[in-house]
């Protein structure tokens, strides 16, 4: 599908850098999601271990995230310091950028969804299609549906059986509702249709 195949390029981008900073990011995909009307919001989350969260969260503020740490959300839907496991996927690049800066820094391995698939996709190397259950929000941009998928340090690790601890992290597209209905009614072909009084 279409949006398979961005995800594909997203990769694809990845893969052929050793590191892809801010810039890069927003220069790359902002004229992807201009032609692809569907995708509301793209992101990378890069694996972090526990010893290395220190030093990457204040790499972040270094970089102008001032107030960057890598948190979750509690049952009660309010927010803290994520804990409890021994890595984490933190959001560090997201397009809109002002519209999900709120969002940086949250911990994708913290979300449960997110996190009984993890063990598919790292194995895989495919990404997973999660629907939501109601409309979800990333950041200000309601999505009802994201597409994650991993990242690896070379293309040979997304064979079949790859090991979690080559994963370099989680790129991820979010889907507007408005938009995913917009572009099915655009496909519907008008001669196909009868109407009957």
């Amino acid at each position: 599908s279409e949006n398979e195949d961005l995800f594909v390029a997203l990769r694809a981008f990845f893969e052929a850098s050793s590191m892809v900073d801010r810039t890069e990011f927003s220069d790359f995909v902002l004229p992807l999601m201009e032609r692809a009307p569907s995708i509301a919001v793209m992101g990378w989350a890069p694996r972090v271990s526990e010893t290395e969260r220190s030093t990457f969260e204040q790499s972040a503020r270094d970089a102008g995230i001032a107030d960057f740490e890598i948190w979750e959300r509690d049952s009660k839907n309010g927010t803290g310091p994520a804990g409890g496991t021994s890595e984490f996927f933190p959001i560090t690049y997201v397009e809109p950028f002002e519209a999900n800066r709120a969002v940086l820094g949250f911990d994708l391995n913290s979300d449960v969804a997110l996190r009984q698939s993890l063990g598919h996709m790292v194995a895989t190397g495919e990404p997973v299609f999660i629907p939501q259950n109601r409309p979800g929000q990333i950041g200000d941009t309601l999505t009802d549906a994201i597409l994650v998928g991993p990242m690896y340090s070379d293309g040979t690790a997304r064979a079949s059986g790859a090991r979690s601890g080559t994963a370099r992290g989680l790129l991820f597209l979010g889907f507007s509702p408005q938009a995913l209905v917009e572009n099915a009614i655009a496909q519907i072909n008008a001669h196909d249709i009868e109407l009957y009084l």
